[in-house]
């Protein structure tokens, strides 16, 4: 899938969303077979930040993988992770 939206982003069949914080073995191997199976997917990934990062050299070679960034939301006493979708 070559085709392209307005903000730039190529189009997928299918978009996966995985929200992990360990066991980057199992994480990478998830990530594979949904490449696999779906190879014209898009696989959102959001990372807890206090866990270890997945290698992202390793992500870029499987291809079509997209870091979430988490947004901190604040009301002066405490603040909380929202998705930004």
């Amino acid at each position: 899938m070559n085709a392209e939206n307005a903000n730039g982003l190529p189009r997928h069949e299918f978009v996966y969303l995985i929200l992990s914080h360990n066991k980057l073995e199992q994480l990478l191997r998830l990530i594979k077979a949904i490449r696999f199976g779906s190879p014209n997917s898009a696989i959102l990934l959001h990372h807890d930040a206090k866990g270890t990062l997945p290698d992202l050299a390793t992500l870029n070679e499987i291809g079509g993988v997209y870091l979430v960034e988490p947004v901190f939301q604040c009301n002066g006493e405490t603040c909380h992770n929202s998705m930004p979708f």
